[in-house]
């Protein structure tokens, strides 16, 4: 699927000028879904899989992807900075929205995985954000989840992976203290690890937008997935 990479930059609390990489994933249809993945993962994941969940969202239909990393870059570590990278993200993609997706103003769905769900749900509520989708939900970004979750007022989407010993009871955490939301709705995956590994589990991964974003009652399943893991 076609899709460019580009380098942006913003300016820490420190002053120091951080890079970073997106990736986009166009369309015409109007939507742009901003995509955080796991900590520590590059541009487009281990093994491809980031490239691979946002090719998958383009063709089928469900709006624009505009991706990045999650990685600290600078030392010592502060929780804010994988949050405020993903901030970074977001501004570009809305600056450059009608050439990313057709539209100006789009609609504009958020998702992360682990560490990355956290990030994106942290700053849900300061943008015009309509979904969010988190994908086993870590508290990596410390206590701006929760305040994030407290005043979004969208759809919440979350899926647990059911023998995750990772995240082990965010995820419901999540749900409970999102008590604005327009609609939310928590899936458990069942003999599913924090990883998602496995053809089915895998295929479930990245289905997982189509449930939470296309809004025509897709069941949250393997059929039509793809695989993460393989070359």
């Amino acid at each position: 699927m076609a899709h460019s990479k580009h380098t942006i930059r913003r300016s820490n609390d420190d002053g120091l000028s951080l890079e970073l990489h997106v990736g986009v994933h166009p369309s015409k249809d109007g939507k742009i879904v901003a995509y955080c993945p796991g900590m520590s993962s590059d541009l487009d994941g281990h093994k491809g899989m980031n490239l691979k969940l946002a090719d998958h969202i383009q063709s089928k239909g469900i709006g624009a992807v505009v991706r990045g990393d999650c990685r600290y870059h600078t030392k010592p570590r502060k929780k804010e900075e994988i949050v405020d990278n993903f901030r970074a993200l977001l501004d570009f993609a809305l600056d450059n929205a009608e050439s990313i997706c057709g539209l100006p103003i789009p609609s504009l769905y958020l998702m992360g995985y682990s560490a990355g769900a956290g990030a994106a749900a942290a700053i849900a509520d300061e943008y015009p954000v309509e979904k969010l989708l988190m994908i086993a939900p870590a508290g990596n970004a410390g206590h701006c989840i929760l305040d994030g979750l407290l005043n979004f007022q969208g759809e919440l989407y979350i899926v647990k992976a059911q023998d995750d010993d990772v995240v082990r009871d965010c995820p419901e955490r999540f749900y409970k203290h999102a008590i604005s939301a327009l609609k939310k709705e928590l899936r458990i995956v069942p003999d599913c690890s924090h990883g998602f590994a496995g053809d089915r589990n895998e295929r479930t991964f990245t289905n997982s937008p189509l449930w939470a974003f296309s809004g025509n009652g897709h069941v949250l399943g393997p059929e039509g997935g793809v695989r993460l893991y393989e070359p």
